[in-house]
């Protein structure tokens, strides 16, 4: 019989103001996007709220919602940031490959940033995302959980289980 896993323990230690100090992500996706996505971060992030698992699918609707639309993805090894109608026309793809890509961009801006995080693949904090997904440990706020909460029950019909592919549907 194989052991479960454990989950890590949640942990982040983010300053209230973030800063580059690693060059990668300035080359992969420039300074616009950075303080895009800081300034998001900045918005739903309370230092004081108790950390969380949150989903990376959870973590892209409220950036979309928020600062979108914006696309990242990689073409040929070339990491792609596309803004404003272009990004939108990205909404008829399927929606995991954008929450990865998504995830990749924002593991490399805390990277850069030197913030000490956690990711594990749980069940996040929702109602509407029963099933396990990629999270990150954050002190999300109450407005942004309901916030994001509130937008999948206008997506779903039910809580997504199983492999979560009810989430592909989503259309931001």
């Amino acid at each position: 019989m194989r052991a479960a896993r454990s989950t890590p323990e949640l942990l982040l230690e983010m300053p209230d103001e973030l800063s580059l100090s690693g060059s990668a992500f300035r080359r992969f996706f420039g300074l616009d996007l950075f303080v895009r996505v800081s300034r998001w971060i900045s918005r739903i992030r309370a230092s004081d709220a108790a950390l969380q698992w949150i989903s990376f699918h959870q973590l892209y609707i409220s950036f979309q919602k928020r600062e979108g639309p914006i696309h990242v993805s990689k073409d040929h090894g070339q990491w792609k940031v596309e803004v404003g109608a272009v990004a939108a026309l990205a909404n008829h793809q399927r929606l995991g490959p954008r929450v990865k890509y998504f995830r990749l961009m924002l593991q490399q801006l805390l990277k850069d940033c030197n913030v000490r995080f956690v990711t594990a693949t749980v069940r996040p904090a929702s109602h509407w995302i029963s099933c396990f997904k990629g999270c990150l440990a954050i002190g999300f706020t109450h407005e942004e959980y309901n916030f994001v909460e509130s937008f999948l029950a206008t997506q779903l019909t039910e809580p997504s289980s199983g492999s979560g592919k009810s989430l592909d549907q989503i259309r931001l």
